[in-house]
Parts: structure tokens; sequence; C-alpha cells
């Protein structure tokens, strides 16, 4: 068997280890090591902060001179805690949180060098890294970004960098988004609509207190979830008005959507849910303090079969959500759930 083939079997098994067992397998042999840090390094700003900015520290190294020039770095600060790289670490990066990046760029660039915080520094710092993922990440490469609530020093213009059309190489190919920032989504919203249409896992926190923005968001997040591809879960949180939008989107993923969870959702006036029916490949159905149901809205999921549905979660919170038919639906399917897994009665 050649060493490549091995390469790859080791790579798929490695996959699913936990992190203190990849550092143990990078120690084994020259093979096993550059696999292990490949995969040690796909996601380095997830974990503890303290990883956060000594990967932020490490990246640098691979800054070019003018870039460390324009963010006010010298060489000293930085080869005096790291020795010259074996590996090309922002290569192996697949994922990026980018609020936990963002996070870490005035404890690593501003209070060590006792320098005073400067927005229009931070963000000069900001896009360097963005740009250094796109030069050394490859076409293709990026697979995930986690959109998060970052410090109160950035605000919403920190997430249009991705309008640039050099960010393109990052968005196209992602595969998972996870939006969970605390600020209208209408912007950020229209440029990921714009770049990315192969998103298989999204989730996306739908914060606003604007009555005309929240109808607005949900209409734009309705259009990007009818363009995607290949859409296998979807997660909604905090939809305070415009449920219809979201769902009738549904009818354009029914074939691929697996995953259905919506927490916190209004769906006043919300009308049948025939789009939801429609998904027969449906696993999961997740359904936690929702309101303002009706029996005409829970009425075609009493018709439809949804011979994959594995999981049915309905949580209760509000008095005018508890609609007894949709109730009476999910105990009806986790008790069929129940006899087909173990073929007996509950």
């Amino acid at each position: 068997m050649s060493v490549f083939k091995i390469a790859d079997i080791l790579s798929d098994i490695f996959i699913n280890l936990e992190t203190p067992d990849l550092f143990s397998c990078a120690l084994v042999s020259r093979l096993w090591c550059p696999i292990a840090i490949r995969l040690l390094w796909r996601d380095p700003f997830s974990g503890q902060i303290r990883k956060h900015q000594q990967c932020l520290k490490i990246f640098s190294l691979f800054l070019d001179e003018i870039q460390r020039s324009a963010i006010g770095i010298s060489d000293l600060y930085l080869y005096s805690q790291f020795n010259k790289q074996i590996f090309d670490y922002p290569s192996f990066v697949t994922t990026i949180n980018y609020g936990n990046l963002i996070a870490a760029i005035e404890p690593v660039f501003f209070l060590p060098l006792r320098r005073e915080f400067d927005l229009s520094v931070a963000k000069t710092i900001l896009e360097a890294f963005l740009d250094l993922f796109v030069v050394k990440g490859g076409v293709g490469r990026m697979r995930g970004i986690i959109l998060n609530s970052t410090t109160r020093r950035f605000r919403t213009r920190e997430y249009s960098f991705f309008a640039q059309p050099k960010y393109e190489s990052l968005l196209k190919p992602l595969t998972r988004l996870e939006l969970a920032i605390r600020l209208p989504k209408n912007e950020i919203l229209t440029i990921l609509t714009k770049y990315c249409t192969r998103i298989q896992h999204f989730e996306i926190w739908m914060f606003d207190n604007s009555p005309n923005r929240i109808i607005e968001s949900a209409e734009k997040l309705a259009n990007f979830i009818k363009l995607q591809q290949n859409l296998i879960s979807l997660k909604v949180v905090n939809l305070d008005n415009g449920a219809s939008y979201v769902m009738h989107a549904l009818s354009y993923q029914e074939n691929s959507l697996q995953t259905l969870e919506l927490v916190n959702v209004n769906f006043t006036e919300c009308p049948p849910w025939h789009e939801l029916a429609a998904c027969h490949n449906l696993q999961q159905l997740k359904l936690e303090n929702i309101k303002k149901i009706t029996r005409v809205m829970v009425q075609p999921l009493l018709e439809a079969e949804f011979p994959r549905l594995k999981v049915v979660n309905y949580g209760f919170l509000w008095p005018q959500s508890q609609d007894a038919t949709l109730k009476e639906w999910v105990l009806s399917r986790n008790e069929k759930i129940y006899q087909d897994t173990f073929g007996i009665s509950n």
C-alpha cells in the first residue's frame, strides 16, 4: 500500500479524534505528525481564549513585511516568542470563528506592546489576516465561518469586509455557516447571498428590535435559503415576525433538508405548513418556545408521511403556543418512532 493511501486512511481515522489525542498522534512518527497537525489547525479560533491568541501570534509570522509594517509589529516582538515554523499553518485553516479572531486582536497586538487601542489599526490587522487566509487557503479550502458577536469596540462595518470581491474565495466554498451577531442582518445577509450557495449546515440568530427591519431580514433570510443547492440542516432562532417567508423557502430544500430547528419563532398569520410537510427526508424536527400556532398551520403535518423522521421535540413556553393538535402529533410521532425502533409499545 502506498504512503499516500496510508495517509488518506489515517486522516479519515484522525478526523474523529479529540484534540488531546491528536497531539499524541503528532508525536508518533514523521508520517503521523503532519496529518495530525493539519487537523489541529483547521479550526484555530475555537476552544480556549489563550489558544486564539497563540494561533494569531503564529499566523503573524506568515504576514509579509508590508503587512507587518502597516499594523505596527516588529520581527523582534514576534521572533522573541516563536522559533521558525515547520508547517505552513495558515494553509490548514478550513473554519474561521470570526468573532474570536477579532477578540484576540487587542490582547495580542495592543496590550503587550503597551499601545492604546486604535480601531483603524485593528481593522487593518483584521483585514491583513483575512488576506492571509485567502492567499494561503487556496481555492475551495474554506468550509465553515462562524460570524458571532464580537467585542464592543467593533461594529457592523467589520462584517462588511466580506463584501469585497477578494474574499469571494473564502465565502464561495463554504458548507457551514453560523450567523449569531447581535446586529441587523440585512447587510450581511445581502453579502452572503451574493457568494454562498453551497451551504449545507446553516444557523442564524435573528436579534433585532425594529419591526420593519425584522420583516426585511426574514425576506432576505428566505431568499438565502432558497438559493442553497443542498441545505441539510437549518436552525433559526429569535424570529419575531416573518416566519411565513422562511416556511415558504423550505419548499426549495424539500429533497435535502434533514434537520430543522426553530427556536423562539413567532408564527403569527403564517399559512399552513405545506412546505414543511413536503420535506420527506426530514430526520429531526425541533420546535422550541414557538408561539401563535394554529390547527390550520399544523394540518399538513398530520397528513404527511415523513418516513425517515427519527426525532421530534416540541418545547412549550407561551400558553398560546400549546396547540393541542401539534402536541398530539408530536406525541404520536414519538410513539411511532419508539415502536419502530424497539418493536414494543411505549
